[in-house]
């Protein structure tokens, strides 16, 4: 089944990216939060994926680690790669500003003794630059391990954009 997932991201994505209405983009970013009755995180991700119709797609790599807090448990810091979807709205309250709102899936991993130990994630997200997140790691032992915090994105587009003549109709 993990082979089949992977064929499929690895064959739908480019796809996706190079449709010619795409933009494709790169945008690293970085995390701050809290570790719901535990600590303080920093976290760091880059995501690769395009913008459709109103709307974006990418496949996240990213780590997190606790601040302020000697480490207890292997899970407390991990990895993750997801997929996520957003749609951007651009009517915030009365002002004209992009609200980008969407949420994710994936796989979190981390390093337990000689093994690797990997546990499914959703994410949530609202923002535009600045976001704030909301992460559900749903590790084995029914322990849900929940992060809320704020990203800050640097999205760089991976094609030219045409933005019009700066002179009106020529």
């Amino acid at each position: 089944m993990k082979k089949l997932i992977i064929l499929y991201i690895f064959t739908t994505i480019p796809n996706i990216i190079i449709a010619s209405d795409n933009i494709p983009y790169i945008s690293p970013g970085i995390r701050f939060g809290w570790n719901i009755g535990n600590s303080l995180f920093f976290g760091y991700k880059i995501s690769i994926g395009t913008t459709s119709a109103g709307g974006i797609y990418n496949i996240t790599y990213g780590a997190r680690f606790l601040l302020n807090k000697i480490k207890k448990h292997d899970y407390d810091t991990f990895q993750f790669i997801e997929l996520q979807a957003g749609t951007m709205s651009d009517n915030f309250g009365n002002k004209h500003v992009p609200l980008l709102s969407g949420g994710g899936i994936g796989t979190s991993f981390y390093k337990h003794e000689d093994t690797i130990k990997f546990y499914p994630r959703i994410t949530a997200f609202t923002g535009f630059l600045v976001f704030i997140t909301v992460d559900c790691n749903f590790l084995q032992s029914n322990n849900i391990v929940t992060d809320i915090g704020t990203e800050w994105v640097l999205p760089v587009p991976l094609k030219s954009i045409d933005f019009g003549s700066p002179g009106g109709n020529n």
